[in-house]
């Protein structure tokens, strides 16, 4: 159950990620995070971030837990599953 509630979130964040990379809108802050890690690099990218971002790849990693079991029939967003 707990692998496939992480894989329906994986989705969900891929889908996500994918779907701003469409629309070249960093709506996850990623460059604000080059910015304040790497402010010399980011210096370097900054021009042309909108194409590097739009060329990123994303790992996602997804631990779940569940606490109490038998609380609900299926599992959220069981239909978008993802497997690996």
């Amino acid at each position: 159950m707990q692998d496939k509630i992480s894989g329906a979130i994986k989705g969900h964040i891929v889908r996500a990620f994918e779907k701003s990379q469409d629309w070249e809108a960093d709506i996850f802050g990623i460059g604000a995070e080059f910015q304040r890690s790497m402010p010399s690099y980011w210096k370097e990218i900054e021009g042309d971030w909108d194409h590097i971002y739009k060329d990123l790849d994303l790992e996602v990693t997804v631990t779940s837990s569940i606490r109490q079991f038998g609380l609900m029939e299926e599992p959220p967003f069981f239909e978008y599953h993802v497997t690996e």
